[in-house]
C-alpha cells in the first residue's frame, strides 16, 4: 500500500455537541453529531495539515460506523486500518459545556465497537507502511482490547516506526487506579516522544514533570516528554535541552480536543522539521530529533500550540482545525 507518515491508534467515536454553552445536559434541547475520539480527532488535524495520516481501530457496522468512516475519509484519512463490527454498536458520547468552554461528558460505551478490536483485526501492512505510530491508553481497559493494543505497538516496534504515546488518561474508565498507573507506565515504555500533561504526571507519580522525564522517562529509552499546560502553553525535554512555547490568547468556546489538537500540530511539526531533508522515515527522525536545538523544538511547540489553541474557538474537537494553508508558518518559526 501507499505509504503514511502516520497512523493513529484507538477509538473512534460520535460526538454529540449542544447547540448551546452553559447548560446542563439535562437542558440541552439540540446536539450536533460530529467525530470524535481523541485517536480520530488527531487523524483528521493530520490530514488537514496536509499529512498523510490513517487511523486504526473499530466502529460499529452501523449507521453510525459508516458515518465515521465516511467522514474519515472525505477529510483524506486512510482507513484501511479500520475494523468494522457487529459485535457492539458504534460508541457515542453526549458533551456538555459550562459558561466558560469547559467540558463534561456522557459515555455510551458499555460495550462500544471500539472495545471490540482485537488482534485478530491489526491490518499489519497498514503498520509496515506507516513511519509514525500514535497511540493513547483508553483501549488498555480490558483484557481484550489491551492486548490488540499491546500487540500493535509491538508491530510497530518491529518494524522501527516512531512512536509517539499521549495516554490521554481517562481515569472514569478504570476500576483499579493502581493497575491502570501499572499499564499506562508500562505504555510509555514503547515511546520515542510522550505528551502528558500535569493531572497526568501527578498520577503517574511524578514531582514535576523534569523529575519525571529525568527518573522515569529518559531511563526507560524515551526521547522526549511534551509537557502541556492548556493556555500556559507546553515545554519539551530532550536530553539536555528544554524549551517551552506560549499559548496564542483566543476566546475559548469549548476546550473539547484542544489537547488532540495540539499533537496533531506537534506532529505535524516533527514531520515539517524533517521533510527538509526528504521523506519522513522513522530511523532518521530519531537520530535527527536528538540533535535538534531550541529553536526547532519551540517552532515544533508553537505549532502545536497554536492548532490546539484553534480547536478551542468553536463547538465540537475538528470543527476549527485548521488547514495546512491557513497556518501562519513564518509567523511561528518555520
Amino acid at each position: 500500500m501507499k505509504p503514511l507518515e502516520v497512523l493513529s491508534y484507538g477509538e473512534a467515536l460520535v460526538d454529540f455537541l449542544p447547540a448551546q454553552s452553559g447548560r446542563l445536559l439535562r437542558d440541552v434541547t439540540h446536539f450536533s453529531k460530529a467525530a470524535g475520539g481523541a485517536p480520530a480527532n488527531m487523524a483528521i488535524g493530520l490530514a488537514k495539515l496536509g499529512r498523510s495520516v490513517g487511523l486504526m481501530g473499530a466502529v460499529g457496522e452501523d449507521e453510525f460506523g459508516k458515518f465515521l468512516r465516511n467522514c474519515l475519509e472525505e477529510q483524506g484519512v486512510n482507513i484501511s486500518g479500520i475494523h468494522m463490527t457487529n459485535k457492539a454498536q458504534t460508541g457515542i458520547t453526549f458533551v456538555s459545556l459550562d459558561a466558560n468552554g469547559e467540558r463534561s461528558f456522557v459515555f455510551y460505551r458499555q460495550p462500544s465497537a471500539d472495545t471490540m478490536f482485537r488482534p485478530e483485526n491489526i491490518n499489519v501492512e497498514t503498520i509496515r507502511a506507516t513511519s509514525i505510530f500514535i497511540a493513547g491508553s483508553n483501549l488498555l481497559v480490558t483484557p481484550e482490547v489491551r492486548e490488540a493494543t499491546f500487540t500493535a505497538l509491538e508491530h510497530a516496534k518491529e518494524f522501527g516506526k516512531f512512536i509517539v504515546i499521549d495516554p490521554n488518561v481517562r481515569l472514569h474508565l478504570w476500576d483499579d487506579l493502581d493497575f491502570a498507573r501499572d499499564i499506562i507506565t508500562r505504555l510509555l515504555g514503547y515511546a520515542d516522544v510522550v505528551k502528558l500533561n500535569d493531572d497526568e504526571v501527578e498520577f503517574l507519580g511524578g514531582n514535576n514533570a523534569k523529575s519525571f522525564y529525568n527518573d522515569v522517562l529518559r531511563p526507560a529509552g524515551v526521547k522526549a516528554l511534551i509537557a502541556t499546560r492548556a493556555e500556559r502553553g507546553a515545554e519539551v525535554f530532550c536530553g539536555a535541552i528544554h524549551t517551552t512555547a506560549l499559548a496564542p490568547n483566543v476566546q475559548v468556546v469549548d476546550t473539547t480536543g484542544a489537547g488532540d489538537g495540539f499533537v496533531a500540530g506537534f506532529v505535524a511539526g516533527l514531520c515539517a522539521e524533517h521533510q527538509i531533508h526528504g521523506p519522513v522515515e522513522a530511523d532518521s527522525l530519531r537520530r535527527m530529533m536528538t540533535t535538534w536545538e531550541e529553536p526547532t523544538w519551540r517552532r515544533i511547540l508553537n505549532l502545536g500550540c497554536w492548532v490546539g489553541s484553534r480547536v478551542c474557538t468553536q463547538f465540537g474537537a475538528t470543527t476549527a482545525l485548521p488547514m495546512n494553508e491557513d497556518v501562519p508558518w513564518d509567523a511561528l518559526g518555520f
